[in-house]
């Protein structure tokens, strides 16, 4: 299972590495250690608590993904905060009884959730996210 092989890594304000991640360093290390995708931009140090910064970087990396309606395993959910900024990242993987999000917060570090639990304790402010890649290429 995807999720048990990062379950150890430590939250890390600005992380990018099995020695420590943050919410956007998980969602690179899943998507090119379990889904091919090539590193996406690092966007620095972001503070969790700068949900404007977390939102620039969001929008920049914007034109690698499109939105899809419906999560699958890889597609990257964005939460997006009351004032319409994306405050925190996940990605979808395989779960005991279906979709489930991948994600770590500073509070409780990397953990697991299935998608329909996700949408309603986020009160359904989330888009899904699927890199624009083709693998055959």
């Amino acid at each position: 299972m995807i999720a048990q092989k990062y379950k150890t890594v430590p939250y890390l304000d600005g992380g990018r590495t099995m020695a420590g991640a943050d919410c956007w360093g998980l969602v690179r290390m899943v998507l090119m250690d379990e889904y091919g995708v090539p590193w996406l931009p690092e966007w620095g140090h972001i503070s969790e608590a700068s949900h404007a910064d977390i939102h620039a970087a969001f929008c920049s990396s914007r034109p690698e993904f499109y939105r899809v309606p419906y999560a699958a395993a890889g597609d990257v959910v964005c939460v997006f905060s009351p004032a319409g900024e994306c405050a925190h990242v996940g990605v979808i993987v395989p779960g005991d009884t279906g979709p489930t999000v991948l994600h770590t917060r500073p509070q409780s570090g990397i953990s697991t959730m299935p998608l329909a639990r996700f949408e309603h304790f986020y009160d359904n402010r989330i888009e899904y996210w699927r890199y624009a890649f083709d693998p055959s290429l």
